[in-house]
């Protein structure tokens, strides 16, 4: 079977609408990403993408920043005030790529990007975390997630297990988001396939203080919490 060469035309146009979905990804309020969530992202190969981030530079839609000591990661990429004003579909509040963070937080960033893109791929809708400040939210997930039938979920990707003093803190606040409507349940995602021992640690806490008065958890709150590997989500059947 002979595959019908592209014209010019429709290979520029091809290429714009790549750059289109690079930019829309972005200025949704990831700011920055790398080259393999790209790949990951637009199907591309690593080569095509790093054609594509290159004109993107050239035109100030992007700008990468060095990374050093990320395995073999050596840059990042993120928008610029010029990419969020060619973005479509741009967060009126999306920030722009300003520098790295950590590296610890730079692999909660990348994780979380990929549990988008699964999520999407699923059917799901997706908002991220730095959209949410100043929402009215008590605790600041990761992300907001809706499933295909409507629900609503925090996102909180536990690359470390906390405290049971910091669980203490973040399940009564969560439990009151729920309570006001601000979304169903949490979904804790681990990407290192420790999503029992994230369940182990929550569920420590026998007692949290709302209003200064302990409340002892029942079976009824933890059902507002739900736990899964990142390799498994959005899976259906995969959580639990």
């Amino acid at each position: 079977m002979t595959i019908p060469k592209m014209s010019r035309a429709e290979i520029m146009a091809r290429a714009e609408a790549k750059q289109q979905t690079v930019l829309d990804f972005l200025a949704s309020g990831e700011v920055w990403t790398t080259e393999p969530i790209l790949c990951q992202l637009l199907s591309l190969s690593a080569r095509r993408v790093q054609v594509l981030l290159a004109r993107m530079s050239r035109d100030a839609l992007v700008r990468p920043e060095k990374v050093e000591g990320f395995g073999r990661l050596r840059w990042a990429w993120g928008i610029t005030p010029t990419g969020i004003a060619f973005s479509e579909n741009a967060a009126p509040d999306c920030p722009r790529f300003e520098s790295l963070p950590s590296l610890q937080f730079m692999q909660h960033h990348l994780d979380t990007q990929r549990a988008r893109l699964q999520a999407e791929a699923a059917g799901w809708a997706w908002k991220a975390g730095k959209l949410l400040y100043n929402t009215g939210l008590l605790k600041v997930p990761d992300a907001l997630a809706t499933s295909p039938t409507g629900e609503r979920l925090a996102i909180e990707i536990e690359r470390t297990i906390k405290t049971p003093l910091r669980y203490q803190q973040i399940i009564p606040q969560a439990l009151r988001d729920v309570k006001a409507g601000r979304y169903d349940r949490v979904q804790y995602i681990s990407p290192q396939n420790r999503a029992d021992a994230v369940e182990r640690a929550l569920r420590r806490v026998e007692s949290v203080k709302v209003g200064g008065e302990p409340v002892k958890l029942t079976d009824q709150h933890w059902a507002r919490f739900s736990f899964s590997n990142l390799a498994d989500w959005p899976t259906p059947g995969a959580q639990k």
